[in-house]
């Protein structure tokens, strides 16, 4: 989710001026933007290589920034130097004078990170966006919206409680960062999209249509719907957007379309990364923004814990303490993690994680106990630990007369995932699932149990489907009578020569005569697969009694052992 807040600079010092100021606000450079490179960092430590090529006047004096509705009304511009500016801001009969007021990207992102305080519940990780000027916060909702009631219920709570702060925002939903981050900026960057005459009648145009308080993208849709945006909702370096306009790219729909392999001669690695991003090749993780009160707990002694059991209790207490906050804050915990100091200033990481956000001590401890039995034990001076939150599942009615009768069998399976996954790691919990492919060794596919691929990115989901038993379905049940054993590769029994039919085969070192035969049933793939297969399958009964499942390769004339009956 990437949740931006319109016209971020004018917005933050509207809310600090008396009412009757809000209305006419320009913002401009507080010093002259040198184009050189001794001069492109300001005092305060901020970049402004962005401004200097959005806004060609600020390289010789102060110029606008950005101005507020009624300020653009009254005829002022960003790009527009600040002495002719002021010359247009005297006050009319129905609006007052023109407040100009020095630019502070560093007090903007600071305010911006104490705005992502108010959405935490909404999502474990809450971030910045990369922009040069950043306006934006990014949230990972990932399995967060069944326990809101939906995407659109948790985008519509969000934006509720943040206009109670008085705070204007649009909300935008997709399966990546770059995409959700281009559907809230349809124009551009909310500077570019007003930095002067050459770029912004497409992009007015495409922000006016998308300029929705919630857009939610279906998976696997945000190509389509991006198409018609202007080359600098991909978030791609100014010098590009104007490289690509003077060679007539100027919609996303006309960069994607172009050879992937002639882009890097014509534009930056910059501008090539996050067209990858759009495209859905490359991730883009979320930098956390640190929590201002994060749930944590430490302990520290004089005397060190060089026991097992002294670190066992250490950590007791130190997850009582941390369920106390979790319950009064009203979230649950998906990870804790802890630092344990020993007397050599050495730092042992020990983490735990959950599939379900959690409030219980007693689970939390288990399987923070299940990793601490891997660790070598120094003597340890101090202990840290701190939980990554999480909003709780939907409350669920219990039964009122039995504690035992009407157990929710997917809370009893993601205690059990929680234990095997802390003890053996994600990548061994696996189960197996029927596929279409009509080759015996490929209709059955192992999938990680913790996969939520396929459920919606809902965990909930993933673990009902797990708990759910299967019906019979005919289409599922195999026409050919296959063993339930098969064997990991084929084994070579026959030629065309030497038919094991006739002659007998030999396996595992012993040889076998072929008593009784049943079929064919032939399998046959298409010609498009990448690998296609002609088989004739045959169920043979040997004089032993053992009875195999062999086939014919139909293009080879080859013989193979493919299973055993038991």
């Amino acid at each position: 989710m990437c949740l931006r807040l319109l016209n971020w600079p004018i917005q933050r010092q509207q809310r600090r001026l008396p009412v009757e100021q809000r209305s006419r606000v320009a913002i401009h450079t507080a010093l002259p933007v040198d184009s050189g490179k001794k001069k492109s960092v300001r005092t305060d430590g901020t970049d402004l290589k962005f401004v200097r090529e959005l806004f060609p006047a600020a390289r010789s004096g102060p110029a606008i920034v950005c101005v507020s509705d009624d300020a653009w009304s009254a005829g002022i511009r960003p790009g527009m130097p600040l002495a002719e500016a002021r010359s247009m801001a005297a006050p009319t009969k129905s609006s007052s004078e023109t407040v100009f007021l020095d630019w502070d990207p560093v007090a903007d992102q600071q305010d911006l990170e104490a705005v992502a305080e108010l959405t935490r519940r909404f999502a474990p990780i809450v971030g910045l966006d990369e922009s040069p000027v950043a306006d934006s916060l990014l949230l990972d909702i990932t399995g967060c919206a069944p326990l809101f009631g939906g995407e659109a219920a948790l985008a519509e709570q969000l934006l509720r409680r943040l206009s109670q702060q008085a705070l204007q925002c649009r909300v935008a939903i997709s399966d990546s960062v770059a995409t959700a981050w281009a559907f809230s900026h349809a124009g551009g960057h909310f500077l570019q999209a007003s930095a002067g005459s050459s770029r912004p009648k497409t992009r007015r145009k495409a922000s006016a249509e998308w300029d929705l308080p919630v857009v939610i993208i279906p998976p696997q849709q945000s190509e389509t719907w991006l198409s018609q945006f202007p080359v600098a909702a991909a978030r791609i370096p100014v010098t590009d957007v104007d490289v690509l306009a003077q060679l007539g790219i100027l919609n996303l729909g006309q960069l994607l379309s172009l050879p992937q392999q002639d882009l890097p001669s014509r534009i930056s690695a910059a501008a090539i990364r996050r067209l990858r991003q759009i495209r859905g090749v490359d991730d883009e993780l979320i930098t956390a923004i640190p929590e201002a009160n994060p749930v944590a707990a430490t302990w520290v002694s004089e005397f060190p814990a060089t026991t097992t059991h002294e670190i066992q209790q250490v950590l007791e207490h130190l997850v009582e303490d941390i369920a106390e906050q979790l319950q009064r804050r009203s979230v649950g915990a998906t990870r804790l993690t802890c630092r344990l100091k020993s007397e050599d200033n050495s730092v042992i990481p020990l983490i735990a994680e959950v599939v379900r956000p959690v409030q219980s001590s007693r689970e939390l401890l288990d399987v923070l106990l299940l990793r601490l039995e891997f660790l070598r034990i120094k003597p340890t001076l101090s202990v840290s630990m701190r939980a990554t939150v999480a909003p709780l599942p939907l409350a669920r009615q219990q039964d009122l007369f039995s504690p035992s009768e009407h157990i929710e069998p997917t809370e009893e399976l993601a205690s059990v995932v929680n234990r095997i996954s802390n003890r053996l790691g994600k990548q061994s919990l696996l189960t197996a699932e029927f596929t279409t492919s009509p080759v015996p060794e490929n209709s059955i596919r192992l999938r990680s149990i913790i996969d939520i691929s396929s459920a919606g990115g809902n965990i909930d989901d993933r673990l009902s489907e797990l708990v759910t038993p299967e019906t019979l379905q005919t289409e599922k049940q195999s026409v050919f009578n296959v063993p339930l054993r098969l064997l990991p590769q084929p084994s070579l029994i026959g030629t065309q020569a030497k038919t094991p039919m006739i002659e007998g085969f030999q396996w595992n070192g012993l040889a076998y005569v072929v008593a009784s035969v049943t079929g064919p049933d032939r399998i046959q793939t298409d010609w498009w697969n990448d690998v296609t297969v002609h088989r004739d399958y045959y169920r043979v009964t040997t004089q032993s009694g053992a009875a195999f499942w062999i086939y014919a390769d139909l293009s080879s004339g080859e013989w193979y052992l493919h299973g055993v009956f038991d």
